[in-house]
């Protein structure tokens, strides 16, 4: 018989040397992981956004053929910055919606979670041929307040302008098309 089990000790059985509460475990590193998404949250809040890049997270293409490019607001550690906008800038201004930064143009704010960065969608009829740039702002597009020019980051370098052609639905960006669909 084990003098050791839960019916003895009762709510004590937790405390004995080898028998740990896995709801306590649990817990543990749930909190731990809400500690490190807040102190990344607020690294990034106070970035200076003169430092700042939009870093790649995925590019594949829609079923409609749009392609569908994500990019986040990073630091320069890496960090995802939170409470900023972004706005990108194209030279085809049938490209972007047109907001409150004029033709041309269309900004995000931070995502339901405070982070930052673009969700960029491209697509298009005909032929279409775009120098696309960004801007970082701590205010909402249109409010006023400084703008810093920012770069992206991919996988094959770091491009202060991306060039964006459309041709005959399919979208290339510095020449490059997206293969995968996306999930």
């Amino acid at each position: 018989m084990d003098w050791n089990d839960r019916q003895t000790f009762g709510d004590h059985y937790y405390d004995l040397p080898g028998h740990s509460n896995p709801i306590q475990q649990a817990l543990g590193r749930y909190i731990a992981q809400v500690n490190l998404a807040f102190a990344e949250a607020n690294a990034g809040r106070n970035a200076d956004p003169a430092e700042l890049h939009l870093n790649l997270e995925s590019d594949c293409v829609l079923k409609n053929g749009t392609r569908n490019i994500v990019y986040s607001l990073d630091d320069p550690h890496g960090n995802t910055v939170s409470g900023l906008y972004v706005t990108e800038h194209q030279t085809d201004t049938s490209l972007a919606s047109g907001g409150p930064e004029g033709p041309g143009t269309s900004s995000q704010g931070p995502n339901p979670y405070g982070l930052s960065g673009f969700n960029d969608l491209i697509g298009g009829l005909g032929f279409h041929d775009s120098r696309q740039t960004f801007t970082v702002s701590r205010n909402k597009p249109g409010k006023g307040g400084l703008n810093y020019g920012t770069f992206v980051r991919n996988p094959s370098g770091d491009y202060g302008k991306l060039g964006i052609y459309i041709k005959g639905g399919v979208v290339y960006v510095n020449g490059d098309a997206s293969e995968p669909v996306c999930q």
